[in-house]
């Protein structure tokens, strides 16, 4: 008797237990599903991804939601998508969050809703999600969906800028240039602007030349005061003419900037050589537009001479020298191309 009611309680959940391990086998894993989509096999991945969905798992939920999207291995469909993208959502999926707010921002598979897409934003913002957070700064800058502040565009922007966002940084450096939403410094937003370009970004490249050419003396003549010193530096007095030239340029002179930038490259007018204070008063006299400090600096990106390698900064600056007369600075060009 005792032996029968074991059999009927033990082998039914028996039954039940190899019956459930011999779906999730023939279904497959996750990780399988994920794999096949990375493969490119989108129909095992929706073969396997889609019961799992169905049972309610976040990953797979996205992953459906993505091939709804794309139209990979099914019709493709922003409305099928969107049901997926929800669940996920529901569930806490950040991403999710971020793809239903691009939807609303964009009417697709969705009536276009800035108040829905903000919504979903924020959740993802919150979370860490940095273009989430850019997409914050942008709403509040322009008054999409939320009332407009460039107090809050500005934190938001700066969120994701820290991140390395570089339409965050090109916007955020905006701000600070025009003076909305924080204190005007046109330091931060050429800083800014940089780390920007830096990532090619053309909206920046543009804002920062013309923030140069806005707020540098017309041409390129010597100031007098550089000039003069020129002239004690060629009778053989170095030390006096580098400490003359090292004063002026602390009170602003681009040409005595863009001297010292030329002698620490090289380590003459006993100097010591070095690229960090060469590139300290290049770019002080660049960004008051002396050719020759642009072309410095295109020189010490182009080369990486003591700073990260960056093309996109080097043609940066070798166009604005070429702009400026620099005939190195557009064969330097013609060899970035």
């Amino acid at each position: 008797m005792i032996m029968n009611y074991i059999a009927k309680k033990i082998v039914p959940a028996l039954f039940f237990l190899i019956i459930m391990t011999i779906t999730a086998v023939a279904q497959g894993t996750l990780q399988e599903g994920i794999d096949a989509v990375d493969a490119e096999n989108y129909q095992k991945a929706l073969e396997i991804l889609e019961p799992l969905a169905q049972q309610g798992d976040v990953d797979a939920q996205y992953y459906m939601g993505s091939l709804y999207q794309a139209g990979s291995a099914v019709k493709q469909s922003y409305e099928k998508a969107l049901e997926w993208y929800q669940k996920a959502a529901d569930q806490g999926d950040v991403y999710s969050h971020y793809i239903i707010a691009t939807y609303y921002k964009d009417g697709s598979g969705v009536k276009k809703s800035w108040s829905q897409a903000f919504n979903h934003f924020k959740i993802a913002a919150e979370a860490g999600h940095k273009t989430s957070q850019y997409y914050m700064g942008f709403m509040y800058e322009k008054g999409y969906g939320v009332d407009q502040s460039y107090e809050n565009a500005a934190i938001w922007y700066q969120k994701a800028a820290d991140k390395g966002d570089s339409d965050a940084q090109a916007f955020l450096a905006e701000l600070y240039q025009n003076g909305k939403g924080v204190e005007q410094n046109n330091v931060k937003a050429i800083l800014l602007y940089l780390k920007a370009i830096a990532q090619d970004h053309e909206y920046a490249r543009d804002q920062l030349s013309t923030l140069i050419d806005e707020n540098s003396p017309a041409g390129q003549e010597k100031s007098k005061a550089f000039l003069m010193v020129a002239k004690v530096y060629s009778d053989g007095k170095v030390v006096e003419a580098i400490n003359f030239w090292k004063n002026i340029a602390e009170k602003g002179d681009r040409d005595s900037q863009a001297m010292l930038g030329a002698l620490y490259a090289d380590g003459q007018g006993g100097l010591p050589q070095s690229y960090q204070e060469s590139f300290r008063w290049y770019l002080n006299a660049a960004v008051q537009g002396n050719g020759l400090a642009q072309y410095g600096l295109g020189t010490i990106y182009g080369n990486g001479f003591g700073i990260e390698k960056n093309d996109a900064l080097a043609k940066f600056w070798f166009q604005l020298a070429s702009n400026n007369g620099i005939k190195q600075a557009k064969e330097a060009l013609k060899q970035l191309e």
